[in-house]
Parts: C-alpha cells; structure tokens; sequence
C-alpha cells in the first residue's frame, strides 16, 4: 500500500513532467506531456482529466518518464507517439519520411475543391513521403485512382502502410522514382501536385532540431535557392496534365513569387491562385494546363 501511494497521480506528472519539457526548451510542453500521457494510459486528451488523483503503476510511470526523457533531447512528439492525425485521417509515422504538416493539408483542400465533381480524376503525388496528400486525396475523391512517387523506398513503405490503414490501397499505386522521370506517357493526370523539398540549403542548420535531426534530408533540401525541385515539377509536369488539368504546389514562406516567376516561364500552365495558410503566409501554388 505504501509503495502505491508514493506513485505520482496524473496531476503531479502533468506538472513535474512539463516543467522537465520547459527546461529542455520544447515547445508547448503541456501539450507535448498531455499526449504522452494519454498514450501511456491508453487514453484520449481529454481522458487524463478525468480523474486527476489516479495514480501511475510503475510501468506506466517508468514509460512516461522514458517518454519525457527522449522528448527532452527533440525527439518529435509523433515518432514517440508512431502516428500523427491529417486531414482528420490516421497516420503511421517515422524518420523514413517527413511528419505531414497541417498546412498542406491546404493543398489537399485546393485539389478536392476542384476535382469533387469529376467522374474520375486520376492524381499524380510527386514526392509522396509518408503518404499524407494521396491517401488524403483518394479518401476525399472516392472516385479518384492515384499514382505517387518518391525517391526513397522506405519512404513508400512508410506510404503503402498509411494506404492500408486508411482503406485507399486498391486505389493508389505507389512507385520509387526521382520525381516525374519513370513516366514517359504524355498527358496521363487531372491533376499533378508535391509538397516537394523546399528548404534552402544555407538555411538548414537554422530548422528547429525536431526538423533538423530527425526529418530525412532528402524531404528538406530544396537545393541552393530552395527551389530546385519546383523548376524540374514545373517542367515536367507541363507534358502529363490533360489540357485544363491542374497543377498543385506547396511552396515555403517567402517563396511564392519566385514559384510564380518559374511558372510564367513555363509554356505549360497558366497561375490561377495563390492560396495562404492560416497564418497568411502564401502556402499553395494552383496553376492549370493550358487549353
């Protein structure tokens, strides 16, 4: 009995456990903590309120403080959790790919709003990651039949997994190449959209070290001005786009005009919107397929 009392209640964690988070400098420690609480007790957020006074076993709190202490050194709150919520889906994540972000989940948002009526789309997701934009879109647009790339085959894995957990794998076909080069078809897709890799070189020692250490590489550089895998997008694209098609680009903070300048140059497409998040930073290129 005396071994029980001396366990923490979930009150006493929630405060000592976010105060060890401030002091690491983790952002928003409560947050972080009420996740990896409700995860050790097999819970929802909410849940944990329920009754304040309930006290840890020690394999709950020995878990937790496991938990705490990788957090502490930056490791993301979602590889600590294996999963992460899109576009209100279900996610597998890992350092395979790149942790789906809520603001492309604009870019999702900007496709189904014109596609929804088409009898059958057919969507090309160019630098697919973790899967979260082609397993968003085929859950979307149930009509819709989806190819997505990536470079890295464990990245796929990663994507194949999402599929199946979503109920879209008979609808997306995933293959391993460097962006658009193993389609060799001309004007094959609806629509063409990549969250691509669009950091600039100089500028990823200053990523936060949830972004730095542990996101892959390949899904950050965008090369010396950030933008070297929007030009190559942008060109290839323009020859598998059906005429009135659309192509969908998320772009970083800052670098809207230049995407923008890149597609002017382009014969292909014509730019149509710019579409920002919910900070306003102009986050979604649309542009469509000349006619």
């Amino acid at each position: 009995m005396a071994e029980s009392s001396s366990l923490p209640t979930t009150a006493d964690v929630l405060a000592t456990m976010e105060r060890s988070l401030a002091d690491a400098g983790v952002p928003d420690p409560r947050t972080d903590v009420e996740w990896l609480l409700a995860a050790v007790l097999k819970t929802s957020r909410s849940g944990i309120f329920v009754n304040p006074r309930r006290r840890l076993t020690p394999a709950q709190f020995q878990r937790l403080r496991d938990f705490v202490r990788k957090r502490r050194t930056r490791v993301p709150l979602q590889h600590l959790l294996g999963e992460t919520e899109f576009f209100s889906l279900p996610f597998h994540v890992g350092p395979d790919a790149l942790i789906p972000r809520p603001e492309t989940e604009i870019l999702v948002e900007s496709l189904v709003e014109r596609l929804d009526a088409h009898t059958g789309p057919r969507i090309l997701d160019v630098g697919t990651g973790a899967g979260p934009v082609a397993v968003a879109l085929a859950h979307a647009l149930p009509a819709s039949r989806l190819v997505a790339t990536d470079v890295s085959s464990k990245a796929l894995r990663l994507a194949a997994r999402n599929a199946c957990r979503n109920d879209v794998q008979q609808r997306v076909a995933f293959v391993c190449a460097d962006l658009l080069a193993a389609f060799r078809t001309r004007c094959a897709f609806h629509a063409v959209v990549s969250n691509p890799p669009y950091v600039a070189k100089r500028d990823l020692p200053s990523l936060q070290p949830e972004v730095r250490c542990f996101d892959p590489p390949l899904a950050l550089d965008g090369g010396p001005d950030g933008l070297a895998f929007h030009r190559t997008i942008i060109t290839q694209a323009s020859g598998h786009v059906y005429e009135g098609g659309w192509l969908a680009l998320e772009v970083a903070d800052g670098t809207a005009p230049d995407v923008l300048n890149l597609l002017s140059e382009s014969s292909g497409f014509i730019h149509e919107r710019t579409i920002p998040d919910l900070s306003g930073r102009e986050r979604v290129l649309l542009a469509r397929k000349r006619t």
